[in-house]
């Protein structure tokens, strides 16, 4: 038994407590945590980019020491740009596209203040209160979830838009000047989690209420609209956590964030019951549906914590099911994220596949700021070409893992009268170049760099070797050599 884990436990309980203090104003259950966990796949270890650290003019304000207890990132697919919700100072940080997958980057506008040099809260269309996820839809609207505010904030265009630019609309409150805690079907209280889906849906993890709501049309609807749909409670009149009982696959417990896939799938991080739960056709589902599949736990009806391997969670915060079928999960407690491939094809209680910010399935240690460490996952985000993005609470920073560029290429060919055709295939790559010894230049190859091909002409030597480059958009490379025979 490792002597030091109560005292650990005691750490993370108290972490977990505050951050319910600070988001919602109530306490969060204390929780043992105990033992170790972790593996950063190899195509993932080497790539962590300690990401964002916004500096604007001569002030310094920088993500990772002036800025506070980072909650929420997203992607704008309109834009390409990122959002970070820096939860501790009020306040939404927006980067540029490119600036978004460049460590020290400069934030380019805050939304939730006036300027870069203010933190405070406020119930009004231009302020935040505690922020906690965000979501961009497809259209380029920023929602959030303004935890502390008791509601769901829409910016139209945020990619576009000014710094302290107001709100278009609001969903858990009428104005935007008040800040009720309610239930019901247009009351929320501290939500903490939203995700807009491909169909115009907007999913609400309403935590303190111990639900989810589904706002159909949720673009159009007007200022404190109802919600057209709940999960984890029979009714929207239903505020217990776990309804009053324990888990079961129609229940949640404080639950955090939230996500849908391509699929309609609703993937949600039922934070005190230990585990995620996975609805299938969630928009078809009637009030107060079971869940289909749940990983962290064995059944529905469990709700353990220990002991640390790939099948288990402490307080998961964080859900995001990625384009390419992995299910990435935030263990808070455990300082990693799980990834699930093909997540939705999981039976319950399946291990991960892959662990980042631990070495290995059994390792929770504490091992401070650097490119393989995780404080505490926030959101997470994908990002282009297999990246994703998560947020660093308890080191207060935003990073980014990227998969290794993949290449393939023969090791020898034969040439004729000096010309050889090579192909290979690339992964993650935005260009394939190749260079031929004894030649001046580098040359491009034709196809797209999945799948690449090489005309090689006017070879004179035998055994002439030409090598080949896959470069990613961010510089990352992987290079291969091959023989040419005569």
């Amino acid at each position: 038994v490792n002597p030091k884990a109560p005292r650990r436990a005691r750490r993370r309980a108290q972490a977990h407590a505050r951050r319910h203090r600070r988001l919602f104003g109530i306490e969060g259950n204390a929780v043992l945590v105990a033992g170790d966990m972790g593996i950063l796949e190899r195509p993932f270890r080497r790539l962590a980019r300690q990401l964002l650290r916004a500096q604007v003019d001569q002030h310094q304000v920088r993500v990772g020491a002036a800025t506070d207890d980072i909650e929420g990132v997203a992607i704008d697919p309109t834009s390409g740009k990122l959002f970070v919700v820096d939860a501790g100072n009020n306040r939404i940080l927006r980067f540029p596209s490119t600036a978004a997958y460049l460590s020290g980057s400069a934030a380019e506008a805050v939304l939730g203040q006036f300027g870069f040099e203010s933190n405070g809260s406020g119930a009004t269309s231009g302020t935040l209160n505690s922020p906690a996820s965000i979501h961009v839809d497809g259209a380029g609207r920023l929602w959030v979830a303004d935890g502390r505010n008791n509601r769901v904030l829409r910016f139209d265009d945020a990619a576009n838009k000014p710094s302290g630019a107001e709100a278009n609309g609001v969903l858990g409150q009428t104005l935007f000047t008040t800040a009720v805690a309610a239930a019901g079907t247009a009351g929320m209280s501290g939500p903490s989690g939203v995700f807009a889906d491909q169909q115009g849906r907007l999913w609400v993890a309403d935590s303190v209420n111990h639900r989810v709501l589904r706002f159909d049309g949720a673009a159009g609807k007007a200022n404190g609209g109802p919600a057209d749909g709940v999960l984890g409670q029979a009714d929207f009149a239903g505020i217990s956590s776990n309804r009053g009982g324990t888990a079961a696959a129609d229940t949640f417990a404080a639950l955090f964030g939230l996500s849908v896939d391509a699929n309609g799938r609703l993937w949600v991080a039922d934070t005190e019951n230990y585990r995620v739960l996975r609805f299938d056709n969630a928009a078809g589902k009637s009030n107060g549906a079971s869940a289909d599949g749940v990983l962290g736990q064995v059944n529905f009806t469990d709700s353990f914590s220990m002991p640390v391997t790939a099948t288990t969670f402490g307080y998961v915060y964080h859900v995001t099911a990625a384009p390419d079928g992995i299910v990435w999960v935030g263990d808070f407690d455990n300082r990693r994220v799980l990834g699930f491939r093909n997540g939705a094809s999981k039976p319950n209680g399946a291990p991960a596949d892959i662990v980042l910010g631990q070495s290995t399935f059994t390792d929770n240690s504490d091992l401070g700021p650097s490119n393989r460490s995780i404080g505490g996952a926030s959101q997470i985000a994908p990002g282009r070409d297999g990246s994703i993005f998560i947020g660093d609470y308890g080191l207060h920073r935003v990073l980014r893992f990227s998969p290794a560029v993949e290449l393939e290429a023969p090791a020898r060919v034969k040439a004729r009268k000096g010309r050889a055709t090579i192909r290979g295939t690339s992964a993650y790559a935005t260009e394939v170049t190749y260079r031929i010894a004894g030649m001046k230049g580098v040359r491009k190859t034709s196809g797209p760099p999945s799948k690449w091909k090489a005309a090689v002409r006017g070879l004179k030597k035998p055994g002439t070797r030409i090598t080949f480059e896959a470069v990613a958009f961010d510089g990352r490379k992987a290079t291969k050599t091959v023989v040419v025979k005569q």
